[in-house]
């Protein structure tokens, strides 16, 4: 395994990962501006609203970030894997670990994938199209509580604009780099 920098290039390290969960804690000399915080109450739904943050194909779209909207089309993920959900909001290679937040800008996933449109074609004869998933927000949670990590959460009652999303979004979120 190589070496994980931040957008800073300062260099990341590897406290804790979940192959199950498609998940990894890492950690840097930095202090953040602002931290995530987690909806708590009432669990997502199909229908309801996400933006999914994050940084895709580094070195050709924006290195600012990259923020889409769309819903929750499923409750679970492949073959009705709970550990995950499935979304409509676009993702690249490169929103893998992105935040994916609810209307009032709490934390309810993190993107992980997409649909491999290629081989859904050769085995279909059809292109899927907005097929991708997060883990479900309990997953991470899970994941967090296991390394002993504490975080904030509070109900999803006040939507706010995607303007003031993208903003927290921004600081919430850290390029990363991987290297051999």
């Amino acid at each position: 395994m190589g070496q994980v920098y931040a957008d800073n290039g300062h260099p990341l390290r590897v406290i804790a990962h979940s192959r199950r969960a498609d998940l990894a804690l890492l950690q840097q000399d930095v202090k953040p501006t602002q931290i995530a915080v987690f909806r708590s109450g009432s669990a997502p739904k199909m229908g309801d609203a996400v933006t999914a943050f994050g940084f895709p194909l580094p070195g050709l779209l924006s290195s600012e970030g990259n923020l889409t909207t769309g819903i929750i089309s499923a409750t679970s993920g492949m073959k009705d894997d709970v550990r995950f959900i499935q979304i409509t909001a676009p993702v690249q290679p490169g929103n893998s670990g992105g935040p994916l937040l609810d209307d009032s800008g709490h934390v309810v996933g993190v993107v992980v994938a997409k649909l491999d449109a290629v081989k859904v074609l050769q085995l279909t004869g059809d292109v899927p199209q907005n097929v991708n998933f997060a883990v479900h927000w309990s997953e991470v949670r899970a994941f967090l509580e296991d390394e002993g990590v504490s975080f904030k959460k509070q109900p999803s009652i006040s939507p706010i604009t995607s303007r003031n999303r993208a903003s927290s979004a921004t600081h919430i979120s850290v390029a990363i780099e991987c290297r051999e």
